[in-house]
């Protein structure tokens, strides 16, 4: 409770009814009589979990943005060699990207 509303001299946040422990019926109220130019106060927010479908769009669109850097790196090194062994550049593509 400390991180919500801090030090007792520093109220932003006013609990209803007073005390450390937190129930379902207790109730958080912002403190508009607050001031104080010496304390600068820092809030953190919360973070939401992200879901299966959001972490699953966010490997998808990594792995087209990779995919057009692979195509981006090849097409840079053929340009500069013109003719070159598949292993030779797979080498010089893993030299190039690092992931």
């Amino acid at each position: 409770i400390n991180t919500i509303h801090g030090p007792l001299d520093t109220r932003v946040i006013l609990k209803e009814p007073r005390g450390k422990e937190v129930s379902d019926s207790d109730s958080f109220v912002f403190n508009a009589n607050f001031s104080n130019k010496l304390f600068r106060i820092k809030i953190n927010t919360i973070q939401l979990k992200e879901t299966s479908e959001d972490t699953e769009k966010t490997l998808e669109d990594v792995f087209r943005d990779r995919e057009y850097q692979v195509d981006a790196s090849i097409v840079r090194t053929m340009k500069a060699r013109k003719r070159l062994s598949h292993t030779d550049l797979m080498g010089e593509l893993l030299s190039q990207l690092r992931f």
